[in-house]
């Protein structure tokens, strides 16, 4: 068994010990086997298939290097991969008014906007040429609106607003990333979704929202007479926590909001 290590920035290599024989069991592991070496030795598969699944990797790294490593080290490896191969997710970021010139050359008609303040950045608006043009021409006037958390080193929450196509499947209209989910990132986002898809002030218009207030304030501000109506699976979430549990009740909930004005169906 031998020991060594680099020595001095000229990268010399000195034994530190050395033990001809030895008793021990063969370990599999290897704890100073970390994501950086086997990235690089199999980086031609990882370009292969950028969706490399870790439970092959595990058993690939196994039988090339002979050494077991953790499932976190196989997804650090899958990382670090993607860097290589595309960049760091920051580099990623400071080429974004480059996508928007690019989205813009190859989707002609799309809006893009990109919000600033101070020169820094604050949010963005997409809603694709086709994607409007569809909806308009070929969808109810009924939208959904919710936000959502996206991970990674930005942390910045996700707004969409989706319609109903004619097949009864989600159409995706417009979305947007903003830094936090507020009455400001609402207005600026409702604001451009009725330039693109001309809501006015709401007249035959059905806008579903969860029951986040500022979005609720936002669309009784600007869409006057629309028909504002809530997600009934929020409102079950809701329902659930507050104690009202049971397929009961549950069933009771969901028949009253397909309903219409039979209320007698629903007295317990």
């Amino acid at each position: 068994m031998i020991w060594a290590s680099i020595v001095g920035r000229i990268g010399s290599l000195q034994v530190k010990s050395y033990t001809p024989n030895h008793t021990c069991i063969r370990d599999q592991y290897n704890k100073h086997c970390n994501y950086v070496f086997p990235t690089n030795r199999d980086i031609e598969q990882f370009k292969a298939d950028s969706k490399w699944k870790t439970k092959s990797i595990l058993a690939i790294v196994k039988d090339d290097l002979k050494t077991d490593i953790t499932r976190n080290v196989a997804w650090k490896m899958r990382r670090y991969a993607k860097e290589l191969l595309h960049g760091k997710i920051d580099e990623q970021f400071g080429k974004l008014w480059c996508y928007v010139a690019k989205v813009l050359r190859t989707n002609p008609g799309s809006t893009v906007i990109i919000a600033n303040h101070n020169q820094v950045f604050q949010g963005i608006y997409m809603c694709f040429e086709v994607c409007n043009k569809g909806f308009v021409n070929g969808c109810r006037k009924v939208i959904g609106v919710d936000g959502c958390h996206l991970r990674g080193c930005f942390s910045e929450i996700m707004l969409t607003v989706v319609g109903h196509d004619a097949n009864g499947c989600i159409y995706p209209i417009a979305y947007a990333i903003f830094q936090k989910e507020n009455t400001l990132a609402w207005r600026w986002f409702m604001t451009h979704l009725e330039s693109d898809v001309h809501i006015g002030n709401g007249s035959g218009w059905t806008i579903m929202t969860d029951r986040q207030k500022g979005l609720q304030n936002v669309v009784n501000e600007l869409f006057l007479v629309a028909e504002h109506r809530i997600c009934v699976r929020h409102m079950y979430s809701n329902f659930f926590s507050a104690g009202f549990k049971g397929k009961t009740l549950k069933d009771y909930l969901w028949r009253a909001a397909k309903s219409t004005t039979n209320i007698s169906d629903y007295t317990h």
